[in-house]
């Protein structure tokens, strides 16, 4: 199906990614939007834009924000809203192993072939979570850091991120303590991104507690997971033929792209900070960029709590990497046998250590091939690594104290010091840095300024 701008009064089949093609039907959860007036189109992708066919022209402007500016009826007061243009939102469901949880995409809509996320509370807020998890709206700093965490993980690592189209601006505002420790007033914006299909969207969401007039959702959730497991059944019977197991081998493929994926963000040092089972994609793919800033060196920081330090977040993921294969192992006509869970999380974990070293290596300049890399990358990640096992709180990015670190480390290995990368190791891409911009915090600058912005840290990629 070829990816267009339009959104539909009714999305179906035939004009809507994911729904009963990749996930069942009982994945989504329709709800209806009505037209935001007075909305701004502050910035937009001109990258994807040009990869769908369209030109960068006022007239395409101009449909963005005619497509995409939906939100349900509650989010602002009527006056401010179009109540005679309606159309209805898919809100995707997923699960969570979480004791508080929503049960999906609680804030975000699909229509057509990208979701709009902030764009008010749906069917999948549940009643027992926290205010930042249920107001349904989006502040401009974060969809502003989407944008930009979108485009660098999109380039700089294996398997990209789910990207940003267009951040519309609503013209409203909200209480947000996003990136900035204290709850300020921000104004609201949508988010216009990619489609995904996470690890989650195969689990159930046991503990989601939705309000009374949604009850039904809690009591048939197996339903999506079931169904969904059948789905891909179906295609990994198609993509493996011949293979005893098709679902090990989707899934064999799927680990090997997420220890990829994890290991290069690793070294690089732009980890992910919360890869829980609905912050990544069955193909390796990033989203939700709420913790992911640049550190400043290989030490053990922890960026979400909860969910371990950036050198040890593998232990977590392989506990939702067997959550998901519990239900693999319930729904799928194939199954996975005790031999065959034990070997995926093994290829996981093999494959993210296999990678930090060899891409150690790369980013130290290094040249020659990848036997050989990932022997010397392995040395000199254990010197960076030494005595940095506790994890701690993430402080200020001084990239000379780490590249005089690295330096020091390979002269100690007697390695003759080359074209040294590690570029991303910067206080620019921090997140403190990102989110107290004055082009961005509060209420900020003007749109050139925000698109200025933006361009800063992305323009690098799309020259």
């Amino acid at each position: 199906m070829k990816r267009t701008l339009d959104t539909f009064s009714q999305p179906n089949k035939e004009n809507t990614g994911l729904f009963g093609k990749e996930l069942s039907e009982y994945n989504f959860v329709p709800f209806d939007c009505v037209k935001l007036k007075n909305t701004e189109l502050i910035w937009y992708n001109k990258d994807i834009v040009r990869s769908l066919g369209y030109p960068c022209d006022e007239t395409t402007e101009q449909k963005i924000l005619d497509n995409f500016s939906y939100v349900t009826p509650d989010y602002e007061n009527s006056e401010k809203l179009d109540l005679s243009d309606r159309k209805v939102f898919l809100a995707d469901r997923y699960g969570s192993p979480a004791e508080e949880a929503n049960g999906g995409s609680a804030r975000c809509g699909i229509n057509g072939h990208f979701q709009i996320k902030g764009n008010g509370r749906n069917p999948l807020v549940a009643v027992n979570v926290d205010y930042g998890h249920s107001h349904g709206k989006v502040c401009l700093t974060e969809a502003v850091a989407e944008a930009i965490w979108g485009e660098i993980c999109h380039f700089e690592l294996p398997y990209g991120a789910v990207r940003t189209l267009a951040i519309i601006k609503t013209n409203g505002s909200i209480l947000s303590d996003y990136g900035l420790g204290d709850m300020v007033e921000q104004p609201t914006a949508l988010i216009i991104r990619e489609l995904a299909v996470r690890p989650a969207h195969y689990e159930r969401a046991t503990y989601f507690w939705p309000a009374s007039e949604f009850k039904y959702l809690r009591d048939s959730d197996h339903f999506y997971v079931k169904d969904s497991t059948l789905k891909l059944d179906a295609y990994c019977e198609d993509k493996f033929k011949g293979e005893k197991n098709p679902i090990f081998s989707y899934l064999l493929d799927a680990v090997t792209r997420m220890g990829h994926q994890i290991a290069i963000s690793r070294v690089k040092g732009i980890p992910h900070g919360s890869l829980t089972s609905s912050n990544i994609g069955m193909d390796g793919a990033f989203l939700d960029f709420g913790t992911i800033t640049a550190v400043p060196d290989y030490d053990n920081f922890v960026l979400t709590e909860g969910l371990g330090g950036v050198w040890d977040d593998h232990f977590p993921i392989s506990r939702w990497l067997q959550n998901l294969f519990f239900y693999i192992n319930k729904y799928s006509c194939y199954g996975l046998n005790e031999e065959e869970k034990k070997a995926l999380i093994s290829k996981f974990l093999s494959i993210r250590e296999e990678y930090e070293d060899l891409e150690t290596a790369k980013q130290c300049g290094l040249s020659g091939d990848d036997i050989y890399l990932k022997e010397v990358g392995k040395k000199i990640k254990e010197k960076l690594r030494e005595n940095k096992t506790q994890r701690k709180a993430l402080y200020g990015i001084v990239r000379e104290d780490f590249i005089s670190e690295l330096n020091s480390v390979l002269s100690s290995l007697k390695i003759e010091k080359s074209n040294i990368d590690f570029n991303l190791r910067d206080i620019f891409y921090n997140k403190y840095t990102l989110t107290v911009d004055k082009r961005v915090a509060g209420f900020g600058g003007s749109n050139t300024d925000i698109n200025e912005m933006i361009s800063s840290y992305v323009s690098k990629y799309w020259d």
